[in-house]
């Protein structure tokens, strides 16, 4: 999910240690990603997702590393059956 996607979801919760920051919309959370502030293996959470993920499975957070060569992981998902 990227900047714009859902904007009703666009609240975006960072977890570093045990330090829990946010609701922060993603513009703000890719900034901090480009200052190196959130790094991949930091957590992030938003409404919709049950559990929190690691920065680096965050589609469009970490640009550069794909611009260098490497793919943007995509978030798990959860197997429903169908």
């Amino acid at each position: 999910m990227g900047e714009g996607e859902f904007p009703e979801l666009d609240e975006w919760h960072v977890l570093r240690g045990e330090k829990r920051h946010g609701p922060h919309p993603f513009a703000i959370i890719r900034a901090a990603a480009e200052k190196n502030i959130i790094t991949p293996d930091d957590f992030l959470w938003r409404p919709g997702w049950e559990d929190w993920r690691l920065a680096k499975t965050v589609n469009g957070l970490f640009a550069a590393a794909v611009e260098e060569g490497g793919s943007a992981p995509t978030p798990a998902r959860r197997y429903n059956g169908s």
